[in-house]
């Protein structure tokens, strides 16, 4: 999670440069735009993913990258005119995040083992381990009858 909390940062600081749009919700009285709440359903803005990662809230990347495309998604059909600058910011923010996040989403995914695999490595320890016991039983049997014949 720490390439996670890089990206973040990396996000909140360029957010800075174009008038922190995506730093804190959205305040549709303040705003003046009472339809948010009604077409925005899941709200998400960049500081409520720094404080749910500081929480530890968030523990996958894909969670984190759904919240971060959360912001952007949301940002884009609440100002679907093309020609706005938040339309525009959010499409640029999009596009780079996409971008960073794939090589971190890539290496998580190889990391991860499938349920048939860990399945799998589950089988094969037990089978190990049942033939260490029968070898174990059949070396003290062996053992017992060398001792008897004596």
């Amino acid at each position: 999670m720490l390439k996670c909390d890089e990206i973040l940062k990396a996000f909140r600081d360029k957010d800075k440069l174009v008038g922190s749009i995506f730093a804190e919700p959205v305040d549709p009285i303040a705003l003046g735009i009472p339809t948010y709440p009604q077409i925005i359903t899941n709200p998400m803005d960049l500081g409520t993913i720094q404080a749910k990662m500081d929480a530890e809230e968030i523990s996958t990347v894909d969670e984190f990258a759904q919240l971060m495309r959360l912001v952007f998604e949301n940002a884009l059909k609440f100002n679907a005119d093309r020609t706005s600058p938040v339309h525009q910011s959010a499409k640029n923010f999009l596009s780079m995040f996409n971008s960073k996040i794939a090589d971190v989403e890539r290496v998580d995914k190889a990391r991860k083992l499938t349920k048939e695999e860990i399945r799998d490595a589950k089988r094969k320890e037990k089978e190990a381990e049942e033939e260490a016991a029968e070898e174990v039983d059949a070396a003290q049997t062996e053992l017992s009858k060398s001792l008897d014949d004596s």
